[in-house]
């Protein structure tokens, strides 16, 4: 195997590795979204495990679970939640070619205060 195919094999396993991560931290989000929990650390440690996933590999789906989370999160602590958002911003997208929440989103990701 030359050289190159072999650094393009360990590339793909390191893509598919990313993907078995977010595979795992997926449930645990939706979990947090579902049951509309509370918890801090919870929540942080899901958010920081989907930072990584995107700062390696940024996909729409894991983005946009992201953006779900952190939206429940800024009922919870504001401050927090716009700490996340810049530390995306500042890893993912340093440029800020994009905005981090879209205004054309649907609406499902939008979540009411139940206070």
């Amino acid at each position: 195997m030359a050289v190159d195919e072999h650094l393009l094999e360990m590339a793909r396993q390191l893509v598919y590795l990313n993907h078995e991560r977010y595979m795992l931290v997926k449930p645990q989000a939706e979990r947090i979204l579902r049951l509309k929990l509370k918890d801090k650390k919870s929540i942080e440690e899901v958010l920081d495990q989907l930072l990584e996933v995107l700062c390696f590999n940024e996909t729409e789906e894991a983005l946009t679970l992201y953006r779900r989370v952190c939206r429940h999160y800024f009922n919870i602590d504001p401050q927090a939640t716009f700490d996340y958002i810049e530390m995306y911003k500042e890893q993912c997208d340093p440029d800020e070619t994009r905005p981090f929440f879209s205004p054309l989103e649907p609406e499902e990701y939008y979540e009411k205060d139940d206070k």
